[in-house]
């Protein structure tokens, strides 16, 4: 039959219909496909299209032929269908059921997923979207362009969400609603100095985080480095389309998304909060649990000042587009800079160890800790304080003991001299 096709046979039959109703039945399908294709190569790959259509549907090509010139005649009901819609609210009775914000979002869901689903099958009836910009020049007007693209960006965006919320619920369990809350959280320090080991122990998800896995490596699971894009991406779509979703009565998806806005961040310091909880107890640890705590915290503290870079600037508000988040998360300070205190606390204890291989590099020690104080602190409010306060305090400590080791070597050699000089003094 592809034969026939291309020997002109089929193309007899389709000629009248195709110089009228498909191809050549408007000026601008005249006047179209003719990127360097002459009038016969049109058609006859409008004709292998149509061959291949009909062949799949199990029809010959006249009766596709007559299908397809039914169905567009539809077309036009679709684009006006299209230019109009407003998503129809539901009706909340007297003692029916509680529509709550997931009703109503899935209610405007299926008004949305049923109008894009006719505008494909539109679009299905012609061999590309240029073909039926052609024929029915209003789909590229950008009334119906800019209603179309807000259309399947809400879409886009509301599964998108949908589907990361349900992924971190099931990875986090119980303690998603704690996670992606704006709650007041108690003060770190307080609570560092109260906990006991099962109290940590009691925090589950995060428990887990802190003990098998380090902060870091969480937050380079896919689910976590995509978040921010999704995020950011559906902030760019209000800020851009929200005078559009409005016209078409779309509901906002904020909700979740200021969910997942917060939920690195308390991921973060919540996993602070369970190290200074786990450690609060610790005294005179040895050298080798200091490195490892200290390199913990350092990882932990640079995650959760990128976190807050990020969040902030997602937290830029825009009133006029409805777009706010808070501009600070409850106890988000507070918890960086107790971490940085007890930072500086493992230091001070590093820097006191009696070991001769500490005492001869306390100079190396604390300038390899400056670049990544230099960095966290821009982040940290009051952080540059403190971190200027506990320098101080290092450096005067440190001049302290090799005063006194400096003395002490003096007495001694002093006391050597003095015991060496006594005999001969006897002689006399």
């Amino acid at each position: 039959m592809l034969n026939n096709v291309l020997q002109g046979n089929v193309l007899k039959s389709e000629k009248t219909r195709l110089s009228t109703a498909s191809l050549s039945g408007t000026k601008s399908l005249k006047n179209g496909f003719n990127d360097g294709f002459n009038s016969t190569k049109r058609q006859r790959a409008y004709a292998i299209w149509l061959l291949l259509r009909a062949k799949v549907r199990g029809r010959t090509s006249d009766e596709e032929s007559r299908f397809l010139e039914e169905a567009r005649s539809k077309v036009d009901d679709v684009i006006d269908e299209l230019a109009k819609f407003k998503v129809v609210e539901l009706v909340q009775e007297p003692g029916g059921i509680y529509l709550d914000a997931g009703v109503v979002q899935r209610n405007a869901a299926d008004q949305v997923s049923s109008l894009l689903k006719r505008i494909d099958w539109c679009e299905s009836l012609y061999p590309s979207r240029r073909a039926l910009a052609l024929e029915k020049d209003r789909v590229v007007s950008d009334e119906i362009i800019r209603r179309l693209d807000a259309l399947r960006t809400w879409q886009q965006i509301t599964k998108r969400l949908k589907v990361t919320v349900g992924i971190l619920k099931k990875w986090t369990g119980s303690d998603w609603e704690k996670l992606s809350r704006p709650g007041t959280f108690e003060d770190p320090e307080k609570n560092a100095s109260n906990a006991t080991a099962g109290g940590a122990n009691d925090r589950g998800f995060i428990a887990v985080i802190v003990r098998e896995d380090s902060l870091q490596s969480t937050f380079e699971k896919r689910i976590l480095t995509d978040l921010y894009a999704l995020v950011d991406t559906a902030k760019s779509a209000i800020l851009e389309l929200q005078p559009v979703f409005s016209a078409m009565n779309l509901p906002g998806f904020t909700e979740d998304l200021f969910r997942l806005a917060i939920f690195p961040s308390r991921l973060a310091q919540e996993a602070l909060r369970t190290t200074l909880e786990s450690v609060s107890n610790i005294h005179d640890p040895s050298v080798v649990l200091i490195d490892q705590l200290t390199a913990d915290l350092r990882k932990g503290l640079e995650v959760a000042c990128q976190i807050k870079r990020q969040y902030t600037e997602l937290a830029t508000p825009d009133p006029e587009a409805g777009w706010s988040l808070q501009d600070r998360l409850d106890g988000y300070e507070e918890t960086l800079l107790a971490t940085l205190r007890f930072f500086f606390k493992l230091l001070h204890w590093k820097l006191k160890s009696p070991s001769k291989a500490i005492y001869f590099k306390e100079t190396e020690i604390v300038e390899n800790e400056w670049g990544f104080l230099s960095n966290v602190t821009e982040e940290i409010d009051s952080g540059d304080l403190l971190v200027g306060e506990h320098f101080r305090f290092v450096e005067r400590s440190r001049y302290q003991r090799q005063s006194i080791g400096l003395i002490g070597d003096i007495f001694v050699e002093q006391h050597s001299h003095s015991s060496i000089a006594r005999p001969s003094h006897v002689l006399f």
